[in-house]
C-alpha cells in the first residue's frame, strides 16, 4: 500500500508472505494498494524522487500477471467499459470463433437500369467459296481463352480475416436478335473474389456451303465488366504524488522478479526506499530432508484384496499351478512450500520417501534411499506377481493375494539451496509438511486343507 501526498509518497505498508507486515512513514490521505497473486513476480520496477532528491515521489511496477481474455475469432466488434477522470473498467467485444461466413440473398437493385456496353471482339474471319455444281461441307474450328471474374466488395478487415462465400447468381449478357440484354444466372456458391483459371472455350461448327454461294462464320465473345464495381503484459501499479509532475525515473534491476523484502529509511515521509530481489535462479533444491516424528508414527494400513482363488487336486499325484496377478498403483509424495515460491521456481527435492514394510510381526515404517523428485511427485506403475503353486494330492489350497495402502501426513525439515546464474548461493533452513500415499509389496497367503 502506498499513501499519497501532494508532493511525496508519505508512507508504504508491506505485507510479506510469512505473515509479517510493516508500515514505513506516517499514513494519511489517499492510498493505492496491490496484492500479489501466487506465482506473480516483478518484471520491472521504477521509483522516482519528488524533484528535491529528498523524498519518494512515485513507484511504478509491472508484473508477469496477465488478465487473459477469450478473444474468440480475434475479430473485435467494439469496446465497452466505464470511465470518469480515468478508466475504471474496460472490456472488448469479440466475435466468437467462426465456422462459416456466407453472403446470401444477393440482389442487384439497379440491374434493370443497366445499358450493357459490349465490346465486340473479332476472333476469326474467313471466306469459303464453291465454284462447283454440288454442295460442299467445311468444318470450322476456333477457340478463345476467356477469363470471367466476379467480386462483391466488403470491408477489407473482414475479408482479410474470414473466408467469405457468396451464394448468388452472376449478372451476364445475352445476345438477342434485337440486341444485348442483361440477366442473372443461376444461384450457386462462389468465393467472394471469384477468379477462376482461364477457361478455354472450344467451338466446332459444321457449315454447309451452297453452290456458288460463299458463306462466312464469325464467333463473338461478350464480357460484362460492371463499372465501379491478433496479450501482452500490462502495467499493474503506479502510485505517485498527486500535485507535482515527476522528475527522474530510476529503473531497478529486478533479477528473477522474486522480491525478498524492502529496505530504506522513513520518518514522517519516505526518505529512501529499495527492494531486495533474488538474482536470476539456475537451480532450487530442497536437501537434507528429515522427518522428525517418523519414529512416533503408528502406520495405518488399509489392506486391499487383489485376488482370491481355490485350487483342488483330487488325483493321487502332485499338481503344479501358476498364479498370476497384477495391480495398478499410484504412489504420491509432496513436500509443502510457499505457494508463491513453487509457482515461480521449479523445486527439486533430494530425499528418501517414507514407506511401509509388511513384516511377520506387523507393519513398520522406513525411509527409502535418497533420490531426486519434483516437490510434487507421482509414481504410477503396475505391480505384477507370478509364482508356482504346488497342490498335493487329495488337497485343496486357498490363495488370497493382498496389498497394503498407507497415507502419510507428517512434518519435515530440510535445507533449501538456491543457486543463482551468477554463481551466488542462497541457503536457509526450512520446514513444512510431507504428504504421501504408498503401497506395500504384494502379499500371498495360502491355506492347505483336505478335500
Amino acid at each position: 500500500t502506498r499513501i499519497l501526498g501532494e508532493w511525496q509518497v508519505k508512507a508504504v505498508k508491506v505485507w510479506l508472505s510469512d505473515g509479517r507486515s510493516e508500515t514505513f512513514g506516517q499514513p494519511a490521505g489517499r492510498y493505492k494498494e496491490y496484492a500479489f497473486k501466487s506465482g506473480e513476480c516483478f518484471t520491472s520496477l521504477s521509483p522516482w524522487d519528488n524533484g528535491e532528491y529528498r523524498r519518494l515521489g512515485a513507484i511504478k511496477f509491472k508484473t508477469n500477471q496477465e488478465y487473459p481474455m477469450d478473444v474468440g475469432s480475434g475479430f473485435c466488434l467494439g469496446v465497452e467499459g466505464g470511465a470518469g477522470a480515468g478508466i475504471t473498467r474496460i472490456g472488448f467485444m469479440f466475435l466468437n470463433a467462426v465456422q462459416t461466413t456466407v453472403l446470401t440473398n444477393v440482389n442487384y437493385p439497379t440491374l434493370h437500369l443497366l445499358e450493357p456496353k459490349v465490346a465486340v471482339e473479332e476472333i476469326k474471319s474467313m471466306t469459303y467459296t464453291n465454284d462447283t455444281s454440288a454442295n460442299q461441307q467445311q468444318t470450322v474450328e476456333t477457340s478463345k481463352k476467356v477469363t470471367k471474374t466476379s467480386s462483391w466488395s466488403m470491408s477489407n478487415s473482414f475479408t482479410a480475416t474470414f473466408s467469405v462465400e457468396v451464394k448468388a447468381g452472376i449478372p451476364g449478357i445475352v445476345d438477342l436478335s434485337t440486341g444485348f440484354s442483361v440477366s442473372v444466372g443461376t444461384e450457386s456458391m462462389k468465393p467472394l473474389d471469384n477468379q477462376p483459371d482461364g477457361i478455354k472455350s472450344m467451338h466446332s461448327s459444321l457449315v454447309s456451303v451452297s453452290p456458288h454461294c460463299p458463306r462466312g462464320t464469325m464467333e463473338n465473345t461478350d464480357v460484362l465488366e460492371p463499372s465501379n464495381s491478433r496479450p501482452t503484459r500490462v502495467e499493474k501499479f503506479f502510485a505517485r504524488m498527486t500535485k507535482y509532475s515527476l522528475p527522474t525515473e530510476y529503473p531497478m534491476d529486478v533479477g528473477s522478479g522474486f522480491c525478498l523484502g524492502v529496505a530504506g529509511r522513513a520518518g514522517a515521509d519516505i526518505v529512501r526506499i529499495g527492494f531486495v530481489f533474488l538474482n536470476p535462479v539456475q537451480t532450487t533444491v530442497l536437501t537434507n530432508v528429515n522427518y522428525p516424528t517418523l519414529h512416533l508414527l503408528e502406520p495405518k494400513v488399509a489392506v486391499e484384496e487383489i485376488k482370491s482363488m481355490t485350487y483342488t487336486n483330487d488325483t493321487s499325484a502332485n499338481q503344479q499351478q501358476t498364479v498370476e496377478t497384477s495391480k495398478k498403483v499410484t504412489k504420491t509424495s509432496s513436500w509443502s512450500m510457499s505457494n508463491s515460491f513453487t509457482a515461480t521456481f521449479s523445486v527439486e527435492v533430494k530425499a528418501g520417501i517414507p514407506g511401509i514394510v509388511d513384516l511377520s510381526t506387523g507393519f513398520s515404517v522406513s525411509v527409502g534411499t535418497e533420490s531426486s523428485y519434483s516437490h510434487e511427485h507421482t509414481d504410477e506403475r503396475t505391480e505384477t506377481l507370478t509364482f508356482p503353486l504346488d497342490v498335493p494330492p487329495k488337497k485343496k489350497v486357498d490363495v488370497d493375494i493382498t496389498i497394503g495402502r498407507a497415507a502419510f501426513d507428517l512434518p519435515y525439515t530440510g535445507t533449501l539451496k538456491i543457486t543463482c546464474k551468477n554463481g551466488s548461493v542462497l541457503q536457509y533452513e526450512t520446514n513444512g509438511q510431507y504428504q504421501g500415499i504408498t503401497y506395500t509389496d504384494i502379499k500371498v497367503n495360502t491355506k492347505e486343507s483336505d478335500l
